[in-house]
């Protein structure tokens, strides 16, 4: 489930749950696994006999992925200027999730892509650089999206 805009996220919270009570309500219950992949993705999973056990397991892993998205939807805070290097062998490399040392610009969710201002190093503010290779990792002074409030994992 790769749901962007947090509104769709609690509509679905919202049919889901709804869903999962009137289940609960009836006096005999069968549910399984292709119940619930209906009730969150809209579509069976019409498994046939040369299904492998691979797939069942990536079907449970999505599942359990969207309900844990349902339950606790979180976001990570990226920078917009991310850090580039070069290694031994004069590869480029990168890593989105480090800020660039030498340009300190605004930070995005990852969720909703609302920006915060980073501020320069030494600067109290919405986040604490912590040194690492090749550049700073950002860990939040905050733990929700001011604008989608989805918890910042830090």
């Amino acid at each position: 489930m790769d749901i962007k805009d947090i509104k769709d996220i609690k509509d679905k919270r919202q049919e889901v749950a709804c869903k999962l009570r009137k289940l609960a309500k009836q006096e005999w219950m069968s549910i399984d696994i292709d119940d619930i992949h209906q009730m969150i993705f809209g579509t069976r999973l019409h498994p046939t006999k040369d299904t492998t056990v691979a797939e069942y397991d990536e079907y449970d892993r999505e599942i359990c992925s969207a309900l844990a998205d349902l339950i606790d939807t979180t976001c990570d805070f990226l920078p917009e200027s991310y850090a580039v290097w070069y290694d031994e062998n004069d590869n480029e490399c990168s890593d989105y999730t480090i800020e660039d040392p030498y340009n300190h610009e605004n930070a995005y969710c990852s969720k909703c892509g609302g920006i915060m201002m980073v501020g320069e190093e030494g600067e109290d503010g919405w986040f604490t650089r912590k040194k690492v290779a090749h550049g700073n990792k950002l860990i939040p002074n905050f733990d929700y999206c001011p604008y989608c409030r989805c918890r910042v994992r830090k």
